[in-house]
């Protein structure tokens, strides 16, 4: 896809992501020891999810949702966390960054 119709990119870096199909999740600071890294690319009018392979340090797509699709919770228990849920789908993906400057 070219990513340049979606505008310029606002924010690249690092998160553990959790993906809840249901809805609203729950985060704890264990279930975030599991959570994989993704990296994250957040562009004015989209925001894609990948992960960086090893092998060959090319990024891998595994998620997106476009930003008029999205709604976003900051204030959860954990400091460094906030929530995105896509309302078309009702998902919601929960986002855990390294520092809370990052999440701001």
């Amino acid at each position: 896809k070219d990513l340049v119709k979606y505008g310029e990119i606002v924010l690249e870096d690092t998160f553990r992501v959790i993906y809840s199909k249901t809805g609203t999740v729950r985060p704890s600071t264990s279930a975030f020891r599991s959570a994989k890294e993704t990296y994250v690319f957040l562009f004015k009018k989209l925001l894609l999810i990948t992960k960086k392979r090893d092998k060959d340090e090319a990024y891998q797509y595994k998620y997106h949702a476009e930003m008029k699709d999205m709604q976003l919770t900051e204030h959860l228990k954990i400091s460094t966390c906030f929530q995105i849920r896509q309302i078309s789908t009702k998902s919601t993906l929960t986002f855990q960054a390294r520092s809370i400057e990052l999440k701001k």
